[in-house]
């Protein structure tokens, strides 16, 4: 059986309306999102009696091999084949959150935001909405957030300086009705900001107190590795979709050129390094485990250790010397002993 994800669907436009019926419309997209699913293509031998297992698996590799063909087109190019850092971070960014769930994008086009756009454009598994007015896209986000079975929300894309404020209207509903929902937006590093350049404000937790949770990411480069970028997908969507109050979460991506997919000199090695185990699967690079009350998580599934199996993991903790002789000084003290301290030295010598 090889899995292998269906197309990228349609970009579809969304024209500047009320925020209500940008919600209505994402909600409905979600439920037919709900209702795509991955394209599975099997292939098979027949074990007859006197058959060779050698022979058998060489012929299904050779079945495989058509379905490989037909079907690599769709498939992602290799990450140490990207043109540089700044494609190579958007691109580990986008397969994390397709791995964790997060497989709808809304973007609205913008410059600084590029990366982020071309990553979740190319990706097998990811299912875009472009719109060029933000506000609207932000409720038609907050509408397929809410009307998700899956309970995953939608990922917004926009680029920087006042396009992220138009975001804050969905936000604010987002937090106040407990839903779901992910800010992917784009602005300059920091060596650029307060320079006066156009659109360029402060958006640094822009949204205040709304977020559950909001991270000013640090500009890729050669001095951080790809696993930070990846970390940052898990912490992100487990803030936005766990504990009692789901709810929006901000991310804020500092960008350096070049922004387009041009080439540029990095090394993929020291940048991957890390990753190699991850690159080879298809899990998520950290699971959440629910704790003891919370009513959601990540892998559900994924069963919480009681203190009888944390002690069959761990090992008993056994206490170090000095503090069984505290334990003992303060057990004879409640006997009213006066001398402790003599009889442990006793019992050390026996």
């Amino acid at each position: 059986m090889i899995p292998a994800a269906a197309a990228a669907a349609a970009a579809a436009v969304v024209e500047p309306a009320a925020g209500a019926a940008a919600a209505e419309t994402g909600a409905a997209a979600a439920v037919q999102t709900g209702s795509q699913g991955q394209l599975l293509a099997y292939a098979g031998v027949g074990v007859v009696p006197g058959s060779e297992a050698s022979a058998e698996w060489q012929e299904l590799c050779l079945k495989v091999r058509q379905f490989e063909g037909l079907l690599s087109p769709l498939l992602s190019p290799p990450i140490q084949g990207l043109p540089n850092y700044v494609m190579a971070w958007a691109t580990l960014l986008v397969e994390e959150l397709c791995r964790l769930g997060v497989s709808t994008f809304a973007v609205a086009p913008g410059s600084r935001s590029s990366p982020l756009a071309l990553a979740a454009a190319s990706h097998p598994r990811s299912q875009l909405t472009v719109a060029i007015d933000e506000r609207s896209l932000g409720f038609w986000a907050l509408g397929f957030s809410r009307g998700n079975p899956s309970g995953m929300p939608a990922a917004v894309i926009c680029s920087s300086g006042t396009a992220v404020a138009n975001l804050l209207p969905a936000v604010v509903e987002a937090s106040q009705s407990n839903v779901p929902l992910l800010l992917l937006t784009a602005d300059r590093p920091y060596e650029l900001r307060d320079t006066g350049a156009n659109q360029t404000i402060d958006q640094v937790k822009i949204c205040g107190g709304y977020t559950r949770w909001s991270s000013d990411v640090t500009p890729p480069s050669d001095h951080v590795p790809g696993r930070v970028i990846v970390s940052t997908a898990d912490t992100a969507v487990r803030y936005c979709v766990t504990g009692p109050r789901p709810g929006p979460v901000h991310l804020n991506f500092q960008f350096r050129e070049p922004l387009a997919p041009r080439s540029s000199e990095w090394d993929p090695d020291q940048f991957l390094r890390g990753l190699e185990h991850w690159m080879q699967s298809a899990e998520p690079y950290t699971s959440a485990i629910a704790g003891q009350g919370s009513n959601t998580a990540l892998h559900p599934a994924t069963p919480c250790y009681t203190h009888q199996q944390q002690q069959q993991v761990l090992g008993t903790v056994q206490p170090q010397p000095h503090m069984q002789l505290q334990q003992q000084i303060q057990s004879h003290r409640s006997n009213g002993h006066s001398h402790p301290q003599q009889q442990h030295a006793a019992t050390v010598q026996l």
